[in-house]
């Protein structure tokens, strides 16, 4: 959810939903500060939140959260009223009790703050569920095999429907260099006066609670993939394509978990995010096409022709998962690489007085300073003597590559199924 504030900041500012998008100058000189407000009200019962910034020059780093809202709350027709505390922690509004949204009825969000009132209204007529999430191997438009994951949506109405989905990946992860040693720094011993300068040495050591094998990885997906039956034959949405995973991809390595999040929302919010989604709102650099302000459903109260950048939409929330085992798809081709690229680097360990290393000297030195840094950890080690002499080989590798805690979680998440 942050991303989009953090773009929309850069790219848009919202007042009215249906008009037109007016030409925008990204030059901070002509900046204009404008309140930001993400407010998605759902109908599963739990504590509903807010989003409320405010914009900043596209050349500078301050963020500004909180937007310098006074109070934020959420009215129904019926007269109830839900009152949201200000989260430090995630900079978001929580509602102080957890409450749900019920359909056809209208609610009202009210955003204070010291001089002005930011207000909008939304409702959804029907809640809409997600019916199953489909798996089936399936080859793209350029020809790579892998799996097509699809979503069927059932309603109990016949008008038009417009959909929302979000998505969270789970998989497991192999670190392909795991060692239980580590590499460690011992003070240094006598009898090495050669190497006076240098403060320590490195050792190896057994522990195997520091770095781990197999872990737990989430990636969330919020970029929102959005549909519509207004064309289809049908009012139901059916195989519609949320992912699609190449058989090569490390993710289906070994057992895989998908949830998928599917928003019913409004036409205009509909309408909305998609012409966010064509100015790439979420992407990391500024879209070539952006055209400036595109317009919302928020207004000011007490200013009605000031910019607000946002939209507040009453939604039908529903969710599923799914697990991939690769051995029930795929179960005679072999498992992909480790997704990021490792390399086994190997350094020589200093020596007692009398062996010849004015070669390699540097080596050792270097070995201590990344041992210090832990920019390298330890992979594995060799030795050999050669005319009496001992030869010690520290074999490095990238955190990421020999601890997969680096890049995961060691502990199964709570939803996870073996």
């Amino acid at each position: 959810m942050k991303k989009i504030i953090y773009i929309i900041t850069f790219l848009v500012a919202l007042s009215n939903l249906l008009g037109c998008i007016e030409p925008y100058n990204l030059n901070s000189e002509y900046f204009e500060e404008n309140i930001v407000i993400e407010a998605n009200i759902t109908n599963k019962l739990e504590k509903q939140r807010i989003k409320v910034s405010k914009t900043y020059p596209i050349d500078s780093e301050t963020y500004q959260p909180g937007g310098n809202a006074v109070s934020v709350k959420v009215k129904s027709e019926q007269g109830a009223e839900f009152t949201f505390s200000y989260q430090e922690e995630d900079s978001t509004y929580v509602s102080d009790e957890a409450f749900k949204a019920q359909p056809n009825i209208l609610y009202t969000l009210e955003v204070a703050t010291a001089n002005d009132l930011y207000t909008a209204n939304s409702y959804f007529e029907n809640e809409v569920t997600l019916e199953n999430i489909g798996i089936e191997k399936s080859t793209n438009k350029e020809g790579i095999e892998g799996l097509d994951i699809t979503v069927n949506a059932n309603s109990n109405s016949e008008d038009d429907k417009y959909y929302r989905y979000k998505y969270e990946e789970t998989f497991t992860l192999t670190a392909p260099y795991y060692s239980p040693y580590k590499a460690i720094l011992t003070e240094m011993p006598l009898g090495y006066g050669q190497f006076s300068f240098l403060d320590y040495l490195v050792i190896r050591a057994y522990d195997d609670t520091i770095y781990h094998r197999d872990c737990y990885r989430t990636e969330f997906h919020n970029k929102p993939i959005l549909t519509t039956t207004q064309n289809l034959s049908e009012d139901d949405l059916s195989n519609f394509t949320i992912s699609f995973i190449p058989k090569t991809n490390y993710k289906l390595n070994d057992r895989y978990t998908i949830k998928i999040t599917q928003y019913a929302q409004s036409r205009e919010a509909y309408t909305f995010y998609k012409i966010l989604q064509e100015l790439n709102y979420n992407e990391e650099t500024l879209s070539p096409n952006q055209p400036g302000f595109v317009q919302g459903n928020i207004q000011s109260v007490n200013f009605p022709e000031k910019k607000v950048i946002g939209f507040f939409d009453i939604v039908s929330i529903s969710s599923k998962r799914v697990f991939i085992n690769r051995s029930d798809y795929y179960p005679n081709e072999p498992i992909s690489e480790y997704f990021i690229e490792c390399e086994v680097q190997d350094f020589w360990k200093l020596q007692p007085p009398g062996l010849v290393i004015e070669d390699r000297l540097n080596e050792g030195i270097r070995l201590v300073s990344i041992v210090q840094q832990n920019s390298l950890i330890l992979y594995d080690y060799y030795g050999y003597y050669d005319n009496n002499i001992g030869y010690e080989y520290f074999l490095m590798v990238k955190p990421e590559c020999g601890d997969c805690s680096v890049l995961g979680n060691p502990e199964p998440p709570p939803f996870w199924q073996e």
